[in-house]
C-alpha cells in the first residue's frame, strides 16, 4: 500500500511525532503513518489529521498529494469495492485519495484481469455522471494503475490507456500516466527512466503526437524540482518546446505556480509574472492554468476569481470565462 518495493523497512510509527524529529524527513514514515491510520480509523480520521497538520508541517504540505494516495490506496484496500472507497473520499490535495483508490484497485486485480477491463473499470461512473470530477478522478487514477501494470515503462503504460473507451477518458489516463512518472522521481531518489535533468522536455519531446498534450501539461512539475524552482528559468525552458505546445507547457507552469504555493492568490500570480517582459501570451497561458488549479484545489470558482482579478487587464475577462467553463465540468 505504501510504496512496493520502495518501502525502507518493517518500522511503523506510533505517532507522527515520530516522523517530524527525522532529519531529513522520510516519505515512508508519514505514509506508514496515515496507512496504518486509515485502516484502523477510517479515511475521515487520516483526513483531519493531515488537514490539521498541513499548516504546521512543511513536509505534510508539500506532500499531501502523494499522503492522499496512501489514504485511498488504504481505504480501497479495506473497502475491497471501489464505489465503496470512493464513498469516503475527500478531494483535499487534488483528489489524491481517489487517484490512490482507483490505483490499488488496477494492482489488487492484476496485469491480465486490468487489461481486460481498462475499459469498463470507470464505467458506473462514466453512466452515472459522465465528465463530472469523480468520472476524471477514476480514469486519471487508471492512468496512475497502468503505471504500475506496465512496470513503470512510460511508453508502455501510454498505449494501456488506449484501450479506454473515448478519447476524453483517453486524454485523462495519459495524465495520470504522465503525473506517476514525476511522482516516482519525486518520492524516490529523483530521478526516473523517463525523465533526464539534462533534458528537462523528455519525454515531451520523444513520445508520439497523441501523448504530447497531457506530456507538456505535466512537465513542468519536474523541471521545477531541479532549477530550485525557477520560473523565470522554466519559462525559458517552455519556449523551446514542440511546435504547438508552448501554450501548453506555459498552462503547466500555471498549475505549478498555483501548486506550488498551495493557491496563495499574491504568490500564484508572482510566479506567473516572471514570464519574459511583455510575452502577454505566457502570462495569459500561466494564468489559464493557474485558474484551473484554483478550482480543482478548492472545489470552488470563488478563489478562482479572485486570482483572476488579481491577474488585471486585460486578462479578467478571460479568466473569468474560462473559470465558469471549467467549474461547470466538475
Amino acid at each position: 500500500i505504501v510504496s512496493g518495493a520502495n518501502t525502507k523497512s518493517a518500522y511503523v510509527p506510533q505517532s507522527l511525532s515520530e516522523c517530524q524529529r527525522q532529519t531529513p524527513r522520510d516519505y515512508q514514515c508519514y505514509a506508514k503513518y496515515y496507512a496504518v491510520m486509515t485502516y484502523d480509523q477510517g479515511p475521515k480520521a487520516a483526513f483531519v489529521d493531515m488537514e490539521r497538520e498541513y499548516n504546521d508541517d512543511p513536509f505534510v504540505k508539500s506532500e499531501c498529494h502523494q499522503l492522499a494516495h496512501i489514504v485511498g490506496r488504504t481505504s480501497y484496500e479495506k473497502q475491497g469495492s471501489l464505489e465503496k472507497a470512493y464513498a469516503e473520499g475527500d478531494n483535499f490535495c487534488w483528489s489524491g485519495f481517489y487517484h490512490g483508490a482507483i490505483e490499488r484497485a488496477i494492482v489488487k486485480m492484476g496485469d491480465e484481469s486490468i487489461k481486460k477491463s481498462t475499459a469498463t473499470i470507470c464505467e458506473s461512473f462514466a453512466r452515472k455522471e459522465p465528465y463530472s470530477f469523480n468520472h476524471f478522478n477514476c480514469v486519471h487514477g487508471l492512468g496512475h494503475g497502468l503505471m504500475a501494470i506496465a512496470k513503470y515503462d512510460l511508453f508502455n503504460g501510454l498505449q494501456l490507456c488506449k484501450a479506454t473507451k473515448t478519447s476524453w477518458e483517453q486524454e485523462s489516463c495519459y495524465g495520470g500516466v504522465f503525473m506517476e512518472n514525476v511522482m516516482v522521481a519525486a518520492r524516490g531518489d529523483g530521478t526516473s527512466a523517463y525523465l533526464d535533468a539534462s533534458r528537462p522536455l523528455y519525454p515531451c519531446t520523444d513520445v508520439e503526437q497523441d501523448f504530447k498534450q497531457q506530456c507538456y501539461l505535466m512537465q513542468t512539475s519536474y523541471i521545477l524540482q531541479h532549477n530550485g524552482y525557477d520560473f523565470a528559468k522554466t519559462f525559458q525552458e517552455c519556449a523551446k518546446a514542440d511546435s504547438g505546445y508552448t501554450a501548453t507547457c506555459y498552462q503547466s507552469i500555471g498549475r505549478d505556480a498555483s501548486g506550488s504555493t498551495n493557491s496563495d492568490v499574491n504568490r500564484t500570480l508572482a510566479n506567473c509574472l516572471q514570464a519574459p517582459a511583455g510575452d502577454t501570451e505566457a502570462v495569459r497561458n500561466c494564468m489559464l492554468g493557474a485558474e484551473r488549479d484554483f478550482v480543482s484545489y478548492f472545489h470552488s470558482d470563488a478563489q478562482a476569481r479572485q486570482l483572476c482579478q488579481a491577474f488585471g487587464e486585460p486578462y479578467v475577462a478571460e479568466c473569468d470565462a474560462d473559470v465558469t467553463r471549467y467549474y461547470s465540468t466538475f
